[in-house]
């Protein structure tokens, strides 16, 4: 988060995720190239297990369906049930008075020894409750604990890492905090990043110098256009599909998406991290609700309460952002303005209609951005319902053959990849 950030001033740099190195969080000043620990929080108060425990305990895959909780707790949260649930975690944790840490509130055993008293406190709870009542807590400890810091240390600028910081609600409550002048959380901050840090760690090491910041998470394999021809020539479809090369297919995407037709699009390096960023997803309409279900009849089989994201040009079209924070990597929610909420409708939480958008540059994605600004050209919005290119359960594709099997196996009408459009006949 420090370095990848790229930031020049004095920072604050606060993680928090499961365990590792017998932690689950630490507090950081960044200053001139530097990282100093200034406090630390052990594994033993891990509220990332907490989170990962109680995903279990609805049945759910621990350290993958977190988002799952988070994405239907806006469902519950007003109910009394949850406020309930809410009160009955915030028993477990206690902030201490030094401004830079929290604990497990006496009598609490470690988190990891926890199973057997949420087994018995959970029992005969509403699940929605359950997940609306842990998602609040999180979100009103966390945001405390970071208040907490930020006034201790007299510094605004705050960069985020770790798994916690997965959790968009969560990091939409710390952006908005009067605290934050500026706010950095490193795409897709969970352990896989760690090879980042490493590297980041090991360049300063031996220069001395502070790394550039990060441009943009598409780092993945490139498959020439030869590649992806002799592909489609030799793909066996089962289904009676044809492919056409065109000149400019960027401009071909957006008159599809803009008549309303759901588009795949495979182009260019894969990009890095747990979320689809245009090169291996699946395109529409943003204002067409009934994609939703389209989408997730063809393909995605997505849970009937999660939402689905958008990609935009210019962000602050479309969301409150008073503090200009930059996202271009799906890791905040913001507020939908008013004026745009009916043509969002199938890219924001169908609840809190809040949306959690990529903002897309020409610096970053050239191709993506000129899809964006050919479907403005068509509809006068450059905004778009962008969900990753995968089937149900299975990981995001990365190949050609990947593309072609997910388009052959699945309802998708329409596959743009690299300058060649695929499409079944009807």
């Amino acid at each position: 988060a420090a370095y990848g950030w790229g930031m020049r001033d004095t920072a604050v740099i606060v993680t928090s995720d499961g365990v590792g190195d017998d932690l689950s969080g630490t507090v950081n000043i960044f200053k001139e190239g530097n990282l100093q620990r200034i406090a630390a929080i052990s594994f033993k108060d891990s509220i990332a297990r907490l989170y990962a425990f109680v995903t279990f305990y609805l049945g759910m895959v621990p350290l993958e369906h977190e988002y799952k909780l988070m994405g239907l707790a806006p469902y519950a949260e007003t109910a009394q049930g949850a406020h309930e649930m809410r009160d009955y975690f915030k028993t477990l944790f206690v902030l201490n008075n030094d401004g830079l840490t929290y604990t497990r509130a006496p009598g609490v055993k470690p988190i990891y020894e926890l199973g057997p008293r949420l087994l018995q406190d959970l029992r005969y709870k509403r699940f929605d409750h359950i997940a609306a009542g842990l998602q609040m807590f999180v979100e009103e400890f966390v945001t405390g604990w970071i208040r907490n810091i930020l006034t201790r240390t007299g510094i605004g600028r705050l960069g985020l890492s770790g798994g916690l910081f997965m959790n968009v609600k969560l990091n939409k409550k710390i952006m908005e905090l009067d605290e934050v002048r500026r706010l950095f959380i490193f795409p897709s901050c969970g352990d896989e990043t760690n090879v980042f840090g490493a590297l980041y760690a090991y360049q300063h090491a031996q220069t001395g110098k502070t790394p550039q910041p990060l441009e943009h998470v598409y780092m993945g394999g490139d498959f020439s256009e030869e590649e992806i021809a002799k592909t489609l020539k030799q793909y066996p479809f089962t289904q009676k599909s044809l492919y056409e090369k065109f000149p400019d297919i960027e401009k071909k995407i957006a008159e599809l998406l803009s008549r309303k037709n759901i588009v795949a699009r495979f182009s260019g390096r894969m990009e890095f991290g747990a979320r689809a960023l245009g090169n291996r997803s699946i395109l529409s309409h943003p204002g067409e609700w009934n994609a939703v279900k389209e989408i997730n009849r063809m393909i995605k089989s997505r849970d009937f309460w999660m939402p689905f994201a958008p990609s935009c040009i210019e962000c602050g079209q479309y969301v409150v952002n008073p503090k200009k924070v930059p996202a271009p990597y799906m890791i905040l929610t913001f507020d939908t303005k008013h004026e745009k909420k009916a043509f969002l409708a199938a890219a924001m939480h169908p609840y809190d209609e809040t949306v959690r958008p990529q903002e897309v540059s020409e610096r970053a994605n050239p191709s993506y951005y000129r899809t964006l600004k050919e479907f403005r050209r068509l509809t006068g919005e450059s905004i778009l319902l962008n969900t990753s290119l995968n089937l149900h359960g299975h990981p995001l594709v990365y190949t050609p053959e990947d593309a072609l099997s997910v388009f052959d196996h699945s309802g998708l009408q329409y596959l743009a990849i690299g300058n060649y459009l695929v499409s079944k006949r009807r």
